[in-house]
């Protein structure tokens, strides 16, 4: 089974520093994971985001998704996804799981 995910951003956190205007500490996500046959789930998760260098600093109103994609890590991103899977699978098997009606005696 091959699954399709795609990101989003749903919503930056941020705050001020001393030196710097809303600086983003927080990332809010939406991963949308489909599998192409009928079966599409969809998450949201948050992470932290590290304290910024000054001096490569990116200003909050020049931020783009694309560019805030761009900050998720490679096992950060293969963790979602698997959960995204696994919550897929839980779908599959609650479809095809036997059911039945009657009475043990």
């Amino acid at each position: 089974m091959t699954i399709s995910h795609v990101w989003f951003v749903k919503s930056l956190e941020y705050s001020d520093t001393a030196k710097l205007s809303k600086v983003v500490n927080r990332v809010n996500w939406t991963i949308t994971s489909d599998d192409g046959a009928g079966h599409v789930w969809s998450r949201g998760v948050s992470s932290p985001v590290g304290i910024p260098n000054p001096n490569t600093f990116t200003d909050f109103e020049t931020l783009t998704e694309e560019y805030v994609l761009g900050w998720r890590t490679p096992s950060f991103i293969a963790a979602q996804e698997a959960l995204a899977a696994a919550d897929i699978q839980v779908l599959i098997d609650a479809e095809t799981a036997a059911v039945g009606v009657g009475v043990p005696w």
